[in-house]
């Protein structure tokens, strides 16, 4: 498989677990279309053109030839500059490494971030948040989101890349989007009755239970065991979490539980005041799921996966995929 074929297959893999729904997408990728065409001059030559046909602005090709031949992939939720030297070190020993694929982003694909965390409004929307509500709020986050970004060298990685010489791929969304997709759906198939129910929920997939033997599976950080789940809200997709102002306007519209990656603790402290629980499934566990899903989809079989960076392979059968089922 060439790496370009896989970047497609992750882009398309990405769209087929994104809960807004194809048509949607379709309808995001005319109207860039159209403001792409409206471009001149300078705006135009900088313009980022992967975004015609890839929603997702935090999965692209970082560096390298989309032409090779991948037979070997290292893989880590974290893959960056040191782990770019650990696949050299590989190679110097004669081992194939031909392409790094991290999960967290590096380079352009940090930078334009904040322009995935739309997906966040409509899932508020489909709860019924006010659309001019929801869209102020991820707005507000967005703009904070840019202003972090910016000032940090997420370049570096990418030119470690470019010194040895090793293809550098990040897919951020596309894996996000099948981690919250699925988690949805086998929670709202088997509909835990407590929080308890739904911690052992978790516990049963492969990732969680993984990582819980390394102290980092899921955990209850507001409510209590015995609470009743109610309603499930799996937050998991969407570039980064949206803070503490959304929660208490999904609490107003019968949300009683969310399942989460992370939480910041200004977010804990209002979900505490909202009587809300929340249960943080682990941030590498839940990459880590997403990370899988993708690979099933995206990768043939044959090439070799080398876990590294907090990545563990827990490959699937490809007929069970999108049903809730391991």
């Amino acid at each position: 498989m060439k790496l370009k074929e896989f970047y497609n297959n992750c882009v398309e893999a990405g769209i087929a677990g994104d809960r807004r729904g194809k048509a949607f997408i379709t309808g995001l990728l005319k109207e860039e279309k159209k403001k792409y065409d409206k471009l001149e001059g300078f705006e135009k030559e900088c313009y980022d053109v992967e975004r015609l046909h890839n929603p997702y602005t935090d999965c692209r090709i970082l560096y390298g030839d989309p032409n090779i031949q991948i037979k070997c992939m290292m893989v880590g939720i974290d893959a960056h500059a040191d782990e770019l030297l650990l696949a050299n070190e590989l190679r110097r020993r004669g081992k194939q490494v031909d392409v790094v694929l991290t999960h967290h982003p590096a380079g352009f694909a940090v930078k334009r971030l904040p322009e995935v965390m739309d997906i966040q409004t409509e899932q508020w929307i489909a709860f019924g948040v006010p659309t001019h509500l929801a869209e102020a709020m991820i707005e507000e986050k967005k703009t904070w989101a840019v202003r972090q970004f910016h000032v940090r060298n997420t370049d570096a990685p990418v030119d470690v890349a470019r010194i040895l010489d090793i293809p550098f791929m990040a897919a951020h969304t596309p894996a996000d989007n099948w981690a919250a997709g699925y988690l949805q759906k086998r929670i709202d198939r088997v509909r835990p009755r407590t929080i308890g129910d739904l911690i052992d929920l978790l516990r049963d997939v492969p990732e969680y239970r993984y990582h819980a033997g390394l102290q980092a599976g899921p955990t209850l950080t507001c409510g209590s065991k015995e609470n009743r789940a109610g309603k499930i809200y799996v937050d998991m997709t969407g570039g980064i979490m949206a803070g503490k102002n959304y929660l208490p306007e999904l609490s107003k519209r019968g949300i009683s539980t969310l399942v989460v990656m992370h939480i910041p603790d200004d977010a804990v402290d209002k979900a505490k005041e909202e009587k809300l629980n929340i249960i943080v499934a682990g941030h590498i566990a839940s990459d880590t799921l997403g990370m899988n899903f993708l690979l099933d989809r995206a990768l043939p079989k044959n090439v070799e996966v080398i876990e590294c960076a907090g990545f563990k392979r827990f490959p699937r059968k490809a007929e069970k995929q999108g049903k809730g089922d391991d």
